[in-house]
C-alpha cells in the first residue's frame, strides 16, 4: 500500500470565473491533452471564485439538476472515460 502511495498524482486548480459561464474548452485548464492521457492525475481539486450564485440560479440548479460549471467539468472527465 505504501508504493501505491507514493504515485499519487493531485491537480489543484482555483479559477475566478467573475460570474461568467463556461464557453471555453475546459481541456487546457484541466491539463488534459490526447497526449498526456496516460499520465492523469488520480484526483482533481477544483475551485470556483465568483461563480453565479444569486437566488434565481440556485433555483434553476434545482430544478435542472446541475450548474454549467459542474455540467461542463463533467463532459470532459465523461470524454475521458471513454
Amino acid at each position: 500500500m505504501a508504493a501505491q502511495l507514493e504515485r499519487l498524482r493531485i491537480y489543484f486548480v482555483t479559477w475566478n470565473v467573475a460570474t461568467k459561464y463556461p464557453v471555453q474548452d475546459l481541456h487546457q485548464l484541466l491539463n488534459v491533452t490526447c497526449g498526456n492521457l496516460k499520465s492523469l492525475p488520480d484526483i482533481y481539486f477544483i475551485g470556483l471564485q465568483e461563480v453565479k450564485a444569486q437566488p434565481q440560479n440556485m433555483v434553476l440548479d434545482i430544478f435542472f439538476q446541475e450548474d454549467p460549471w459542474t455540467k461542463s467539468f463533467r463532459q470532459v472527465f465523461a470524454r475521458l472515460s471513454q
